[in-house]
């Protein structure tokens, strides 16, 4: 499932206009270049929150994918919080569910 640059852009300045602040980070389909591109991604930066879509965790092509980002997720940082979102529409709800736990 790909989405064009543009719409990305787009859906990101709509979730910053909802106050949250952070980076996008998109992974390659691919399970090993994921793990690759997630391990760059963290390498100087901590996160408190990483929200996996729903292009990744719907679609069942994408199991070991999404598997693997988890761990790799679970690995890189501990303590990080996952959000899960199944459509662009609830992305800003998703991470704000786990922003505002402690």
């Amino acid at each position: 499932m790909a989405v064009d640059r543009g719409h990305r852009e787009r859906s990101w300045a709509a979730l910053q206009a909802t106050g949250i602040d952070g980076e996008a980070g998109y992974v390659s389909l691919d399970p090993d270049e994921a793990e690759a591109e997630l391990r760059r991604l963290f390498d100087a930066h901590s996160y408190g929150v990483v929200l996996i879509g729903g292009g990744i965790k719907n679609v069942p092509e994408y199991t070991l994918l999404f598997e693997r980002s988890v761990n790799v997720l679970i690995d890189l940082q501990p303590d990080i919080r996952l959000s899960f979102g199944s459509h662009p529409t609830n992305v800003p709800d998703a991470l704000h569910r786990r922003l505002e736990k402690p």
